[in-house]
C-alpha cells in the first residue's frame, strides 16, 4: 500500500497514470473508462459516499488500484486479506473478491490531490464518508496490471 499527498508522484508508480494526470483535467473528464494501453485503464466515476456499515472490502489479483479523489472526500480503509472473511469468492472475469467489513483496517483520507495504491494483498473499502454523512464524490481509479509495475527512478 502506498499513500501520497502529491498526484505528480503517480509517475513513480506508472508512467501511464502519470502521463494521464498531466495531460487531462480530471475535474472536467466525463464519467467512464479511459484506455491507457496494454490492458491498463482508468475509470472515472461519480457517486455518493456511504457510511462504513454499508461498506465491504474488495481485492484484486491481476490489477493494482490507484484510487484518486477528484472532488469531495472519502476514507479508503485498507486491511490485509488474510485478516478478513470472504463473502464472495474470486471472480476471475471481474478480477475481484469481496470480504465482510467486520475487521477495522487503516483509514486513509482521500481528498483532491491525494492517492492511494493498493496491491493484491490489500483489501480495500472505498467510498466511506469521513463524516458518516454521505456526500458527493468524483473519483478516478487507475487499474494497472501487476505485471506492468516496475521501479521508476
Amino acid at each position: 500500500m502506498l499513500y501520497s499527498n502529491d498526484m505528480q508522484q503517480l509517475a513513480y508508480i506508472s508512467r501511464k497514470a502519470g502521463a494521464f494526470v498531466r495531460e487531462h483535467d480530471l475535474l472536467t473528464l466525463e464519467n467512464g473508462r479511459y484506455d491507457l494501453g496494454d490492458g491498463d485503464y482508468v475509470n472515472v466515476m461519480e457517486y455518493t459516499s456511504k457510511t462504513r456499515s454499508e461498506g465491504s472490502y474488495e481485492s484484486h489479483k491481476d490489477y493494482v488500484d490507484i484510487q484518486c479523489v477528484i472532488k469531495g472526500e472519502e476514507y479508503l480503509e485498507v486491511a490485509p486479506t488474510s485478516a478478513l472473511c470472504v463473502t464472495k469468492p474470486y471472480d476471475e472475469a471481474g478480477d475481484y473478491m469481496l470480504f465482510d467489513g467486520a475487521y477495522s483496517g487503516e483509514k486513509y483520507l482521500l481528498t483532491p490531490g491525494r492517492f492511494c495504491l493498493v496491491i493484491p494483498d490489500d483489501a480495500h473499502m472505498p467510498g466511506v464518508s469521513p463524516t458518516n454523512i454521505p456526500g458527493p464524490v468524483k473519483k478516478a481509479v487507475f487499474k494497472i496490471q501487476v505485471s506492468h509495475l516496475e521501479p521508476i527512478v
